[in-house]
């Protein structure tokens, strides 16, 4: 948080999620994200599904990508930069058991290409029927 201040003094419409840890419920933690007009969204208490997608994002980034960087070489820029390509690379090319082994992009793609067959089929059909019918 103190390098997201220092990097971004007045930051914009931040949102900061987190579980119930006691660090985040704090009277201090909530004045500071008070002043700097961040808004706090919390999981609701014993739900960890809440916030099961951040959590594993953060496992994968950490054994994938931040694990493997020795910790005398973890500057604001390489930080920066690794952290970067491994959004790229975990959103348009990792394949995920959950999405059917595809990356989160192409699996988008293809449910919207899905979507819009299906509309495009619907909407021909009574084109079709209409011809057979005369």
């Amino acid at each position: 948080m103190v390098l997201i201040i220092v990097a971004y003094p007045k930051p914009k419409n931040v949102i900061i999620h987190s579980d119930h840890g006691i660090q985040y419920i704090k009277q201090e933690w909530n004045i500071l994200t008070g002043q700097l007009d961040m808004w706090m969204s919390m999981s609701r208490k014993s739900n960890p599904a809440d916030n099961g997608c951040c959590e594993t994002w953060f496992k994968s980034y950490k054994y994938e990508c931040l694990n493997l960087i020795p910790k005398s070489n973890r500057t604001k820029e390489v930080l920066m930069k690794v952290t970067h390509n491994y959004v790229n690379f975990y959103n348009n090319y990792r394949p995920l058991t959950k999405l059917k082994g595809m990356s989160p992009v192409e699996y988008r793609l293809h449910s919207y290409s899905s979507f819009f067959v299906s509309i495009f089929i619907d909407n021909l059909k009574p084109k079709l029927f209409s011809y057979y019918r005369k």
